[in-house]
Protein backbone atom coordinates (compact mmCIF):
# COMPACT_ATOMS: atom_id res chain seq x y z
CA UNK A 1 0.00 0.00 0.00
CA UNK A 2 1.41 3.33 -0.48
CA UNK A 3 0.42 5.11 2.62
CA UNK A 4 3.59 4.06 4.66
CA UNK A 5 5.68 5.36 2.31
CA UNK A 6 4.18 8.61 1.90
CA UNK A 7 6.45 10.06 4.22
CA UNK A 8 9.76 8.98 2.50
CA UNK A 9 8.45 10.16 -0.67
CA UNK A 10 7.54 13.67 1.29
CA UNK A 11 10.94 13.99 2.72
CA UNK A 12 12.89 13.43 -0.29
CA UNK A 13 10.76 15.55 -2.43
CA UNK A 14 11.07 18.31 0.10
CA UNK A 15 15.39 17.17 0.33
CA UNK A 16 15.73 17.04 -3.87
CA UNK A 17 13.36 19.52 -5.00
CA UNK A 18 11.84 22.07 -2.75
CA UNK A 19 14.24 23.34 0.25
CA UNK A 20 17.36 21.35 0.81
CA UNK A 21 18.77 19.38 3.34
CA UNK A 22 17.35 21.79 6.31
CA UNK A 23 13.88 21.78 5.19
CA UNK A 24 13.91 18.24 5.07
CA UNK A 25 15.42 18.60 8.43
CA UNK A 26 12.22 20.96 9.48
CA UNK A 27 9.50 18.14 8.04
CA UNK A 28 10.93 14.91 9.89
CA UNK A 29 11.18 17.02 12.96
CA UNK A 30 7.53 18.13 12.89
CA UNK A 31 6.75 14.48 11.49
CA UNK A 32 8.20 12.57 14.10
CA UNK A 33 6.92 15.18 16.98
CA UNK A 34 3.35 14.48 15.85
CA UNK A 35 3.58 11.04 15.43
CA UNK A 36 5.32 10.69 18.70
CA UNK A 37 3.02 12.97 20.55
CA UNK A 38 0.11 10.87 18.98
CA UNK A 39 1.54 7.72 20.45
CA UNK A 40 1.39 9.42 23.37
CA UNK A 41 -1.91 10.54 23.83
CA UNK A 42 -2.86 7.05 22.40
CA UNK A 43 -1.30 5.60 25.38
CA UNK A 44 -2.24 7.80 28.02
CA UNK A 45 -6.13 8.83 26.56
CA UNK A 46 -6.91 4.89 25.04
CA UNK A 47 -9.84 5.15 23.09
CA UNK A 48 -11.39 2.16 21.25
CA UNK A 49 -12.24 2.29 17.68
CA UNK A 50 -15.53 2.26 16.43
CA UNK A 51 -15.58 -1.85 15.19
CA UNK A 52 -14.82 -2.30 18.73
CA UNK A 53 -18.53 -0.92 19.88
CA UNK A 54 -20.20 -2.82 17.10
CA UNK A 55 -18.22 -5.94 18.12
CA UNK A 56 -18.62 -5.45 22.27
CA UNK A 57 -20.56 -2.51 23.05
CA UNK A 58 -20.06 -0.74 26.27
CA UNK A 59 -18.24 -3.84 27.47
CA UNK A 60 -14.87 -3.14 29.60
CA UNK A 61 -11.70 -2.82 27.40
CA UNK A 62 -9.42 -6.02 27.54
CA UNK A 63 -6.05 -4.92 26.34
CA UNK A 64 -4.81 -8.54 26.04
CA UNK A 65 -6.92 -8.42 22.76
CA UNK A 66 -5.76 -8.20 19.00
CA UNK A 67 -6.43 -5.88 16.68
CA UNK A 68 -9.58 -6.44 14.33
CA UNK A 69 -10.01 -5.49 10.75
CA UNK A 70 -13.47 -3.57 10.78
CA UNK A 71 -14.77 -3.82 7.53
CA UNK A 72 -11.56 -4.20 5.43
CA UNK A 73 -12.85 -7.95 6.28
CA UNK A 74 -14.88 -8.00 2.84
CA UNK A 75 -11.56 -6.89 0.96
CA UNK A 76 -9.92 -10.02 2.36
CA UNK A 77 -13.24 -11.77 1.67
CA UNK A 78 -13.70 -10.21 -2.20
CA UNK A 79 -10.23 -11.63 -2.39
CA UNK A 80 -9.53 -14.67 -1.16
CA UNK A 81 -6.76 -13.40 1.21
CA UNK A 82 -6.39 -12.21 4.51
CA UNK A 83 -3.96 -9.69 4.47
CA UNK A 84 -6.17 -7.28 6.63
CA UNK A 85 -6.67 -9.85 8.73
CA UNK A 86 -3.65 -10.63 9.44
CA UNK A 87 -2.50 -7.51 9.54
CA UNK A 88 -4.99 -6.18 11.76
CA UNK A 89 -5.23 -9.28 13.67
CA UNK A 90 -2.16 -10.20 14.99
CA UNK A 91 -1.09 -9.09 18.44
CA UNK A 92 1.66 -7.00 17.07
CA UNK A 93 -0.52 -4.32 17.25
CA UNK A 94 0.74 -2.36 20.39
CA UNK A 95 -2.22 -0.21 20.26
CA UNK A 96 -5.67 -1.08 19.49
CA UNK A 97 -7.39 1.57 21.36
CA UNK A 98 -5.37 3.80 19.77
CA UNK A 99 -8.32 5.48 17.78
CA UNK A 100 -7.47 9.12 19.32
CA UNK A 101 -5.96 10.62 17.44
CA UNK A 102 -5.74 9.01 13.99
CA UNK A 103 -2.46 9.15 13.08
CA UNK A 104 -3.49 7.52 9.74
CA UNK A 105 -5.44 10.83 8.78
CA UNK A 106 -2.73 13.01 10.64
CA UNK A 107 0.03 11.56 8.28
CA UNK A 108 -1.06 13.02 4.73
CA UNK A 109 -2.78 16.24 6.80
CA UNK A 110 1.07 17.28 7.64
CA UNK A 111 2.44 16.23 4.33
CA UNK A 112 -0.69 18.80 2.77
CA UNK A 113 -0.62 21.95 5.07
CA UNK A 114 3.99 21.94 5.18
CA UNK A 115 4.06 21.97 1.36
CA UNK A 116 1.05 23.44 0.34
CA UNK A 117 2.44 23.99 -3.52
CA UNK A 118 1.83 19.84 -3.72
CA UNK A 119 -2.21 21.24 -4.03
CA UNK A 120 -4.97 19.81 -4.55
CA UNK A 121 -3.94 15.97 -5.18
CA UNK A 122 -2.54 15.86 -1.53
CA UNK A 123 -5.74 17.47 -0.34
CA UNK A 124 -8.01 14.96 -2.31
CA UNK A 125 -5.90 11.95 -1.45
CA UNK A 126 -6.12 13.58 2.68
CA UNK A 127 -10.07 13.45 2.51
CA UNK A 128 -9.84 10.01 0.75
CA UNK A 129 -7.52 8.53 3.67
CA UNK A 130 -10.29 10.26 6.18
CA UNK A 131 -13.68 9.47 4.05
CA UNK A 132 -12.30 5.59 4.40
CA UNK A 133 -11.04 5.98 8.27
CA UNK A 134 -14.60 6.72 8.92
CA UNK A 135 -16.29 4.30 6.39
CA UNK A 136 -14.10 1.38 7.57
CA UNK A 137 -14.68 1.87 10.88
CA UNK A 138 -11.17 2.43 12.29
CA UNK A 139 -11.80 5.60 13.61
CA UNK A 140 -15.03 8.48 14.95
CA UNK A 141 -14.97 11.73 12.90
CA UNK A 142 -13.32 13.53 16.71
CA UNK A 143 -10.35 11.54 15.99
CA UNK A 144 -9.45 12.79 12.36
CA UNK A 145 -10.57 16.75 13.84
CA UNK A 146 -8.10 15.59 16.74
CA UNK A 147 -5.25 14.30 14.20
CA UNK A 148 -5.50 17.80 12.04
CA UNK A 149 -5.32 19.63 15.28
CA UNK A 150 -2.47 17.94 16.34
CA UNK A 151 -0.54 18.56 12.70
CA UNK A 152 -1.39 22.13 13.02
CA UNK A 153 0.11 22.62 16.94
CA UNK A 154 3.15 20.63 15.62
CA UNK A 155 3.47 22.77 12.25
CA UNK A 156 3.19 26.14 14.39
CA UNK A 157 5.56 25.44 17.04
CA UNK A 158 7.81 23.64 14.85
CA UNK A 159 8.26 24.81 11.60
CA UNK A 160 7.31 28.72 12.38
CA UNK A 161 10.09 28.56 15.16
CA UNK A 162 12.93 26.57 13.07
CA UNK A 163 12.52 28.30 9.66
CA UNK A 164 12.06 32.05 10.20
CA UNK A 165 10.92 32.19 6.17
CA UNK A 166 7.30 31.58 6.70
CA UNK A 167 5.46 32.90 9.64
CA UNK A 168 1.26 33.72 10.20
CA UNK A 169 1.60 37.29 8.96
CA UNK A 170 3.72 35.89 5.47
CA UNK A 171 1.32 33.26 4.20
CA UNK A 172 3.09 31.37 1.56
CA UNK A 173 2.32 32.03 -2.44
CA UNK A 174 2.13 29.34 -4.80
CA UNK A 175 5.89 29.35 -5.00
CA UNK A 176 6.97 28.56 -1.73
CA UNK A 177 7.77 32.46 -1.07
CA UNK A 178 6.37 34.78 1.63
CA UNK A 179 4.47 37.32 0.05
CA UNK A 180 7.18 39.45 2.37
CA UNK A 181 9.82 37.93 -0.06
CA UNK A 182 8.51 39.58 -2.88
CA UNK A 183 8.55 43.07 -1.15
CA UNK A 184 12.06 42.80 -0.90
CA UNK A 185 13.39 41.77 -3.74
Amino acid sequence: TFHPLLPLFMLARVVFRAGGVRRGLVFARCFGTMCFAGVLIQLFLPVAPPWYYELFGEARADYSMSGHPALLARVDELTGGSHYRSLYGSSRNAVVFGSFPSLHAAWPYMIASFRPQIGWPMWLYTFWVWWAALYLQHHFLLDLIAAAALAEVVLFFLDDQYDSSVSLTSPRTSSGRSSDEYSRV
